[in-house]
């Protein structure tokens, strides 16, 4: 075949369809051929065919195509950065020539958005990235238009919108930009039902819809079907570890929400399976370890048999360190960490290794929050465990820093999260000690008044009001502290006996009212 469309060019240099068959011919041998030298050799005729077809018939969209095909392998296998970066500029140059020869050649409006794409990657200017984002959302555009069942366009497109709705701080636009990137996928996987990627995305897209609803009927309807568009991924693919990945998040979720316990276990175990099969293609997949851990961790919980439950929990250590050493910025496993590591040493009766275990639970809080400084959750429980260790502090200086920091803990995690009533409540907690611990009268009254701050705001958001009353107490606001503690009372959140030695209310002792709240004959 080669050798007869060699005669044909050979009798007439202007052919341009018949310089296209020889270096289709010459790519099909290429594939062939396992000698390196003999292949690249093979490449570079076969560009050297694309580039007299063109020259002969500059309309010729497919030589075009084809040339920037060939002429991206080549960039692959360029090791000097300025030559490969000239090749992929010359194959952008080539697909803008094929898409200007025939509007509606879809796979080379594609290739272009591809193209374009890589270059967005490799851009430092965010003006310019932004510029080469838009162009490649409107390459993919126009690839669809061309060709509606053009699923790899579609799934592009998605992926382009979902780029340009991370960067949107409107969070209306963003909203807008979100609800057409599922369209995208929805139309990818209509056009493909065995497009494992363009299912994974849907599911990924809708897991972002899940997140972002107030309604529990809603979320619940859109959490079902990102777990079908995962269920779907994996029977298209089984090795596709980041569909199965997803799947097992996406059913930790199902299974936090479950009340019936046999549908509970049920979904724990299909979570840990998930997860073991994303580890297994992927030992790197770090979001995998995470919810391994955490789905072995939930299991632990039901489990009855002491001996299951310990390895279980071993497991579930073992999941999170696997997860932080594929990656040391994912936040969620260090804090995982941590909390398992601040659990086992409350249950160890050895002092030495409880209190190791309590240092390499703070070390793991303190990797979440550098990591990332908006993990309110990472804040709260370095808070606690600080606290925990300046109980048992007794150099009075190291307790009063300790205090400071945990102060700073949770200032740090209700300013990551305003709507945190644990993190507030714990606040206010901490701020009454140090004032306790503080000898100057106004820096005392200004952490009281700080604390009835916190205390509010937690009393808002749900949580125990006994911290409330107090603060309200030692801040001087005696009819209100008192109809505060008359409610804690009523609700059993606190008891009698507890107020009678809290000296928060050493200051109250003689007020008729607190005399008849504790005077149980009266109740």
């Amino acid at each position: 075949m080669i050798a007869c469309y060699r005669e044909a060019v050979s009798a007439n240099a202007g052919s341009d369809l018949a310089w296209t068959n020889l270096g289709l011919s010459l790519a099909e041998q290429a594939d062939r051929e396992a000698d390196e030298e003999k292949k690249a050799a093979l490449l570079d005729e076969e560009i050297a065919c694309y580039r007299k077809a063109v020259s002969a018939n500059r309309a010729n969209d497919q030589a075009w195509t084809n040339l920037c095909v060939s002429l991206s392998g080549q960039a692959e296998g360029e090791a000097d950065e300025e030559k490969k970066a000239a090749l992929l500029d010359e194959v952008i140059a080539c697909y803008r020539e094929a898409v200007s020869a025939n509007a509606g050649n879809d796979q080379a409006w594609t290739n272009l958005g591809v193209s374009l794409g890589g270059q967005a990657e490799g851009e430092a200017d965010e003006e310019k990235k932004a510029a080469l984002l838009d162009e490649v959302i409107a390459c993919y555009r126009e690839a669809v238009s061309a060709n509606a069942g053009n699923d790899q366009a579609w799934t592009n497109l998605g992926l382009s919108l979902a780029e340009q709705a991370d960067r949107e701080a409107d969070e209306e636009k963003k909203a807008a930009l979100l609800d057409e990137v599922i369209a995208c996928f929805r139309k990818a996987v209509s056009a493909n039902a065995g497009s494992d990627w363009a299912w994974t995305f849907l599911g990924v897209a809708l897991g972002e819809q899940v997140r972002n609803e107030a309604d529990g009927q809603k979320k619940a309807a859109l959490l079902d079907e990102a777990v079908a568009c995962f269920r779907k991924a994996v029977l298209a693919n089984a090795d596709n570890e980041r569909a199965w990945s997803n799947l097992g998040v996406r059913l930790c979720e199902q299974a936090a929400g479950e009340a019936d316990d046999e549908k509970k276990a049920a979904l724990l175990d299909e979570v840990i399976a998930s997860c073991r099969k994303a580890v297994s293609a992927n030992p790197g997949n770090d979001e995998a370890w995470n919810c391994l851990g955490v789905g072995l961790c939930q299991q632990a919980v039901a489990e009855a048999n002491e001996e299951k439950k310990a390895a279980m929990l071993d497991e579930e250590i073992a999941s999170y360190r696997k997860a932080v050493s594929a990656n040391a910025r994912n936040d969620q496993a260090w804090t995982n960490l941590g909390v398992r590591l601040r659990q086992q040493a409350a249950g160890e009766a050895d002092e030495e290794k409880k209190a190791a275990m309590l240092d390499e639970a703070i070390a793991c809080y303190r990797k979440a929050v550098s990591a990332n400084a908006g993990n309110d959750r990472a804040w709260t429980y370095l808070a606690v465990s600080l606290g925990e260790q300046a109980a048992g502090e007794a150099d009075e200086e190291k307790k009063a820093a300790m205090l400071d920091e945990t102060v700073a803990c949770y200032r740090k995690a209700v300013s990551a999260n305003a709507a945190s009533d644990l993190a507030w409540y714990n606040l206010s907690l901490t701020l009454i000690r140090e004032g306790h611990a503080e000898s100057n009268p106004i820096k005392r009254n200004g952490l009281f008044r700080e604390a009835l701050a916190a205390a509010r705001r937690a009393g808002e958001l749900g949580a125990r009001r006994y911290n409330l009353a107090c603060a309200l107490a030692l801040t001087e606001e005696p009819t209100e502290a008192l109809h505060e503690l008359a409610g804690c009372l009523e609700r059993n959140e606190v008891t009698r006996s507890f107020v009678a030695e809290d000296s928060d209310w050493d200051g109250l002792h003689d007020h008729p009212r607190y005399r008849e709240l504790m005077d149980e004959d009266t109740q």
